[in-house]
């Protein structure tokens, strides 16, 4: 079969891009916030997507390419994704070689990507271009109409007798110095977080990304602060199924843990779930991060399937 590559024409590809997506991510993004996400990139950026067409000119497989300009010097993120009923027909390979080329040409040193756990064909097709494993992330869903919360509220009751307060983003965001805040908090916990070596964008870049983003929920955002000092914040977001929200992060400052703060924080995202009909919370767990995996268990979050986080040194 002959296939030909194109670049990405925004114009018309996105319901086809989000086709293939959601073959591979269950909690892949609409069409609208697929294309907000791409005009949000920073000019600096260094970003290709590329489209192959089967001999009838169907879009049969994408690729994308990214270096973030924030990011480490010479690294790119790389995901490929090949129709199910096109495997086999050498499209992944066409995409990876023309990724990779434009890649090298930019100045790559290091490639990451992400699989599914349980696509042995992909993980195959990765290892033997050079890949390794380096981090396993286990998704893990709770049952929101069925959790007991009353293991857990002393824990909160304990820590607001101590001086510690909780409010929702929400509640604080029109606060001049709010938006720096919730940035230095997630910057300062995200860099604790287990195999984490992708830097983090610039303060302009977050408020794009993240606070002005279609996902984020400042009301589902909630903050631990000890006097005027911000010291957790647990973030959910949209999914594309209303039935479910997504658990991005839970950070905590290192000089605040170990007083159960994250617990507290998780059981406050649990009641927002539940005070808005939310059926489930979903949560990204690394298998290095034990602490966090261990909250999540006492709280009665169930694994399912997971990624491979990958990597390969050029």
């Amino acid at each position: 079969m002959k296939c030909q590559l194109r670049p990405f024409d925004a114009a018309t590809d996105y319901p086809r891009l989000l086709d293939l997506m959601s073959i591979v991510y269950a909690d892949a993004s609409g069409v609208d916030d697929l294309r907000e996400e791409d005009n949000s990139r920073h000019p600096a950026d260094i970003w290709l997507r590329l489209m192959a067409l089967d001999e009838l000119g169907a879009i049969s497989g994408t690729s994308s390419v990214w270096h973030p300009s924030w990011s480490q010097t010479g690294q790119f993120w790389l995901q490929i994704i090949v129709d199910p009923h096109r495997l086999g027909q050498g499209i992944g390979l066409m995409l990876y070689e023309a990724a990779l080329d434009f890649a090298d040409r930019h100045g790559a040193l290091l490639l990451d990507a992400t699989i599914r756990d349980d696509d042995p064909r992909a993980l195959c097709f990765a290892e033997m271009r050079g890949f390794h494993i380096e981090r396993h992330i286990f998704e893990s869903d709770l049952d929101v109409t069925s959790f007991d919360e009353t293991p857990f509220i002393n824990a909160l009751a304990s820590l607001l007798a101590s001086g510690i307060t909780f409010t929702s983003y929400q509640q604080v965001m029109d606060q001049p110095e709010a938006a720096l805040d919730l940035y230095n908090l997630h910057r300062e916990t995200m860099h604790d977080v287990p195999g984490w070596e992708y830097g983090f964008p610039p303060f302009e870049e977050y408020k794009k990304q993240v606070l002005n983003g279609a996902w984020f929920l400042p009301e589902g955002t909630f903050i631990a602060r000890h006097h005027d000092a911000w010291i957790g914040f647990v973030m959910l977001q949209q999914s594309p199924d209303p039935s479910y929200l997504i658990h991005t992060m839970t950070g905590v400052r290192r000089d605040y843990r170990g007083r159960r703060i994250g617990l507290a924080l998780k059981l406050l995202a649990i009641r927002y779930a539940r005070a808005h009909r939310i059926s489930t919370l979903r949560a990204g767990n690394d298998s290095l991060n034990t602490p966090m995996m261990m909250i999540n268990r006492k709280l009665g979050y169930q694994p399912s399937a997971g990624t491979y986080h990958l990597h390969k040194v050029l």
